[in-house]
Parts: C-alpha cells; sequence; structure tokens
C-alpha cells in the first residue's frame, strides 16, 4: 500500500516538477508528510493491549484486512449455518497469518454481530487454503480482540493468547496451544499466561471496533 501511494506520489510530484520546478527534497519532504498522517490516522484506530501481570511492550499490531473476500465470506457463511434475514447482520474481520511456518498463510477471522457476539465475547475462525478451497481449522467462542499470535510454539504452531473478561469471570490473559489437530475453542477453561513472562510476536485484528465497522457477510 506504502509502495502504491509513493509510485503515485512521485508520478504527481514530477509532473508539478515541470510546472513549478519543485526540488526533489520538497517532494520527498510531502511524502513523509502524507506517509506520518497515514500512520497516525492507523495508530489512532488500533487498540493495544495492557497488564500489570506480564510484559507486552514486545508486541507488533495489525489491523485486519480492509479487501472483501468473497469465498471466505462463503466459507464463513457454510461454517456458520448463517442466515442474514433470520440470523441478523454480521460483520467480520480478518488477517491472514502463517501460524505453522509452511510459508502459506491461514487466515484468521473475527466476527462480530448478534449471531455470534455475547458479553463474553464473540466467534473466531481459523482457515487454511485461500479463494477457491477454504478448509476450517479451528473455532474460537468468547474472543475479544486483539489476537496476539505468540512467537512460542506448540506441535509447530504458534502458541494464541486472548484476553478473557465478562460474564463474572475474573480477566486473564488465556494461552492457547495447538493441540496437534487444532486449537482448543473456549480460551476461559485454557491456562493463564504465567506472571511475569514477556510475551513476543504479533497483535493481530487490532481495530478499534468502535471506529472500523468491519466488512459486512454478503
Amino acid at each position: 500500500m506504502r509502495k502504491l501511494i509513493s509510485i503515485l506520489l512521485i508520478t504527481a510530484s514530477v509532473m508539478s516538477l515541470t510546472a513549478c520546478g519543485q526540488s526533489k527534497e520538497a517532494i520527498a519532504k510531502k511524502e513523509e508528510k502524507v506517509f506520518a498522517q497515514m500512520e497516525k490516522k492507523e495508530e489512532e484506530n488500533i487498540i493495544k493491549l495492557q497488564s500489570d501481570k506480564i510484559d507486552l511492550s514486545n508486541l507488533s499490531y495489525e489491523v485486519s484486512e480492509k479487501e472483501r473476500d468473497g469465498k471466505l465470506e462463503e466459507a464463513i457463511a457454510k461454517t456458520l449455518n448463517y442466515n442474514e434475514k433470520t440470523d441478523g447482520p454480521l460483520k467480520y474481520y480478518y488477517n491472514k497469518i502463517d501460524l505453522n511456518g509452511d510459508g502459506k498463510a491461514e487466515t484468521f477471522v473475527y466476527l462480530v454481530g448478534q449471531y455470534v457476539s455475547g458479553s463474553g465475547g464473540s466467534t473466531a475462525l481459523i482457515f487454511e487454503g485461500e479463494k477457491e478451497d477454504y478448509k476450517l481449522i479451528s473455532n474460537f467462542t468468547l474472543v475479544r480482540n486483539p489476537i496476539i499470535v505468540s512467537s512460542d510454539k506448540t506441535n509447530g504452531w504458534n502458541d494464541l493468547i486472548m484476553y478473557v473478561s465478562g460474564g463474572g469471570i475474573e480477566p486473564f490473559y488465556s494461552q492457547i496451544k495447538f493441540d496437534g489437530n487444532k486449537y482448543p475453542s473456549n480460551p476461559s477453561v485454557q491456562p493463564e499466561v504465567k506472571t511475569g513472562k514477556v510475551v513476543k510476536g504479533k497483535a493481530i485484528i487490532a481495530d478499534d471496533i468502535q471506529k472500523n465497522q468491519g466488512i459486512e457477510l454478503q
């Protein structure tokens, strides 16, 4: 995205150079100003995790993809047995990330809507494959975003860390490990991340969902 914007800016600036004799330094400053504004706006739309028990300062954050994926929507609807007329509107957020180190990205989907959300959180899904062949690997309930993809691995897959709260539960960070076939579906019954642990990895779907309304499932 940044590369594309840079190309467009350079093209526009070259045209402007001919017209008004701007220097290369002036063009570069304009580019940096646009990039800084974009990064500031993205930063404002990110939710950053906090804890007084574990160290989360080493995490990087990634907001969800913005491009609609029709085949992914079909896989979501099929998995949930979803019907818009009876189940109400449903929105989704997703990121693609390689969870098992095979060089191919899995797709982590976070869902929001009355059909999938409650006081304890929402439903999330992980698919492997893409476009023509999405295959469900794991499904979760009681999920809150962002979701941490830890650098730690179990059975070749990255551990996940999810913040659990609501429904009378004492809030904590749950550690979710791949069991060889899938991830456990309920983070609220998984072990708590040990106090003092320095967590390294990436927090995905880090969107402030009050500002980013997600993609409506069609």
